[in-house]
């Protein structure tokens, strides 16, 4: 969206660009007020005073004041104008701006919260009123710019539940756009529960922290009209609070691959003819008397039992994701949100709680049917989900419900059996404050952050094309400086793992930059420039890996990493001649005895890829009989004999099996020839005369290969026709050979 890259500029100070781009978009925009235009036309008149002052002798005396004033000026501006970009570019988001406005009619958002005040019992009276009160309440919060400070005191006296709700509507509202009056709310809710361990308590404190992140650069304009001063509010937030909450949701970043993981891991369970087989099996037992067990179910099934110890390993390696903070429950997300409770966003917002109005019949069914109270459901939801995620506790309740009648049944038996074992957890009312123990309290914090995550995906697929819930990473944090600063390199360290997990370069490349920024020490920057130089050149960024290369003394990185490195960069740059000199260079400087083999293996290859093989063929043969993996040389080896004319010794080593190219390393050098080791032996048999014997050779190899080995083959086959031509292989059957393999692939 523009509104970003204005908001970008002005916390870059680059304000003149700024005021253009924001002059232009409100030229074409008519929503935005005229009291908002008269600001941004006195914003502009003040940076032209401003640049009058610059180039006179006379000094501003307002100077910065007036700089403050532009940029807040700028900012509010920027807001207007994002909100009416989002009515632009999101129907939907209108659609649901306007019907939570026409919801807050007589009397609005005070009148919602007067009424919740009053009744303080109303959701034990009138539970639907309660739950559509709260819709109203959240919804608006979320959706509207309605906002006093009489609302902001009656919030304070409503129970957890709506607390709790209202915290979550007011963050994701402030992480669309900035809101005075929100934010402030959500400062004292951290200040007021400051020493607690409650629900209420985790929800300030993930608000206050992700909305610090989002205006980072924003904040200093206004920390002396703050509630409170920024070390008070970083002295309201624990260490241990800030590492769980920037942690953890970096964790969730991971949560694609942690979908395709789970899905591959119980891929079969999800087979059509796994499900049909097993939806058999449940309807075959409806015959039998009394309550299906598991034996009964699958005991005589010979073709599903073995997939119970797969089911089990299965288990235990989610168990070690959850360990590691992975959300391993949101493979089955979209399979949850199915049916009418999730198609009001509202209830994404609301927490868990088994007497609202929505869940009344179901658990009527279960407490007549099957006996399940609400321990019972809570001991059963507790024990089969990872998360604490309100979401999943919502979904499993409707999906458990959906169940037939004969496995409802088993579970209820199950349950009850099994609180004769585990502690029963009890249900107690989202209404009441409750504290939590020091484990339950990281738990429930966890939980939290996967729930906002789903709902950042929710709102995304159902309001915008693209959500203005982002998560941002890698900026120091105005209301937790002091955390940020004692973590920073610990959570570097952690941002700059998952970019090389996820292969986003350019967000490692500015983690290391940020790293880079933070140490003195010479081997500790080597290390970390070097590894930047390798993210561009697994970008193929060539140059720019050669430049910083340059940067570092070879002397700090190990061996000879720094030479063989360059020279591989060199190689693609298509500067094999300068790579050889460098090498050369490093081989004199070297004892003679101790000769490295790294650098005349390297040496070796490039002098191949110049033709040089006079050169290349006693470096390589030192490297065979010392070299970790020398099979991967004999091709080389190889190439150089039959160039030399030394036929039976080329064809030996063409003949020798080469089985380690799968254990190099991706980038070396040797991979690039790894199809001569196929076609050597039909270019010998060519070069002996026999064109039958290599036609059929030839085509043999294309016929076991895909086709995108197929064209590597071909591809190999062209850079050789110089070389055969110079050993007396006609030029016209060479070229003739090259059509006939193209047509067998049908490349033309």
């Amino acid at each position: 969206m523009v509104t970003d890259d204005i908001y970008q500029l002005i916390s870059e100070h680059q304000i003149a660009k700024a005021v253009k781009l924001l002059g232009e978009q409100m030229q074409t925009n008519a929503h935005i007020p005229v009291e908002l235009r008269d600001r941004y036309h006195s914003a502009k008149r003040i940076l032209e005073t401003m640049l009058q002052y610059l180039e006179s002798p006379i000094q501003d005396p307002e100077l910065e004041a007036n700089y403050s004033y532009l940029l807040r000026t700028l900012y509010e501006v920027t807001d207007a104008l994002r909100n009416s970009e989002w009515l632009a570019k999101s129907p939907q988001y209108e659609k649901q701006a306007n019907y939570y406005s026409l919801l807050l009619d007589n009397g609005g958002l005070a009148m919602v919260v007067e009424q919740l005040t009053l009744q303080s019992n109303l959701a034990t009276v009138d539970r639907p009123r309660y739950d559509d009160l709260v819709k109203r309440l959240t919804m608006g919060l979320l959706y509207t710019e309605e906002w006093s400070d009489e609302v902001a005191s009656a919030l304070d006296q409503l129970d957890d539940y709506v607390q709790q709700a209202a915290l979550t509507a007011v963050t994701l509202a402030l992480l669309r756009s900035w809101h005075w009056g929100k934010l402030c709310w959500l400062l004292a809710k951290l200040m007021k529960t400051q020493g607690e361990q409650t629900m209420v308590r985790i929800r300030a404190v993930v608000g206050v922290l992700m909305v610090g992140e989002v205006y980072n650069s924003r904040l200093a304009l206004y920390e002396e009209q703050l509630p409170y001063k920024l070390t008070q509010i970083g002295e309201a937030i624990t260490l241990e609070e800030y590492d769980i909450t920037w942690s953890h949701r970096l964790r969730m970043k991971y949560t694609p691959q942690v979908v395709e993981y789970v899905q591959k891991l119980f891929g079969r369970f999800n087979s059509p003819e796994f499900q049909q087989r097993f939806q058999e099996i449940i309807s075959s037992t409806g015959d039998n008397e009394g309550p299906a067990t598991f034996e009964s179910v699958f005991g005589d099934e010979e073709e599903i039992m073995p997939l119970v110890d797969d089911v089990q390993e299965g288990y235990e390696a989610l168990k070690r994701l959850v360990a590691r903070g992975f959300d391993v429950n949101a493979f089955a997300t979209s399979s949850l949100l199915q049916g009418p409770f999730f198609e009001d966003e509202a209830h994404w917002l609301v927490p868990f709680d088994l007497q609202h109005s929505s869940l009344g019949a179901v658990m009527a069914q279960f407490s007549n049917e099957y006996q399940l109270g609400e321990d019972q459901i809570m001991t059963l939801l507790r024990e089969s989900i990872f998360q604490q995620v309100d979401i999943d506790f919502y979904g499993s309740i409707f999906r458990i419900s959906q169940l037939p009648g004969q496995v409802l049944q088993g579970i209820s038996q199950g349950v009850l059996a099994m609180e004769n074992v585990i502690n029963r957890t009890p249900y107690i009312r989202p209404q009441e404050r409750r504290l939590l123990e020091a484990e339950e309290y990281t738990k429930a914090l966890q939980g939290y952050i996967c729930q906002l995550a789903r709902i950042f995906a929710f709102i995304e697929s159902k309001v915008a094309a693209r959500t203005p819930f982002m998560m941002l990473f890698g900026k120091p944090n105005p209301f937790a400086q002091t955390q940020s600063e004692k973590l920073c390199d610990k959570h570097l360290d952690l941002l700059r793992a998952y970019c090389v997990q996820t292969k986003e370069y350019a967000g490692e490349q500015a983690t290391i930059q940020i790293q880079l920024g933070r140490t003195s020490e010479p081997e500790a920057r080597a290390q970390l420039m070097y590894r930047l130089a390798q993210t561009y050149y697994e970008e193929e960024k060539y140059m720019q890996a050669y430049f910083v290369m340059q940067q570092i003394p070879p002397q700090l990185l190990s061996g000879e990493t720094s030479p063989l490195f360059i020279a591989q960069i060199l190689y693609h740059m298509e500067q094999p001649m300068l790579a050889i000199s460098l090498l050369e260079q490093v081989r004199q400087q070297a004892e003679p005895e101790k000769p490295s083999l790294a650098i005349l293996r390297l040496l070796g290859i490039l002098y191949v890829k110049l033709r040089i093989y006079d050169k290349a063929l006693p470096l390589l043969l030192q490297c065979e009989f010392e070299d970790e993996h020398p099979d991967t040389l004999y091709p080389l080896i190889a190439w150089c004999l039959m160039m030399s004319q030394r036929w039976d010794e080329a064809k030996a080593y063409a003949s020798r099996p080469v089985t380690s190219y799968d254990q190099l390393d991706r980038d070396s050098l040797e991979l690039h020839y790894k199809e001569f080791t196929l076609l050597l032996p039909a270019l010998l048999t060519l070069i002996g005369g026999d064109l039958q014997g290599t036609l059929q050779a030839l085509g043999k190899l294309l016929a076991t290969a895909d086709e995108h080995q197929q064209k590597r083959l071909i591809s190999a086959y062209g850079e050789c026709m110089y070389d055969l031509q110079q050993l007396g292989v006609p030029s016209h059957l060479l070229e003739l050979i090259q059509t006939w393999l193209h047509q067998r692939i049908n490349t033309f």
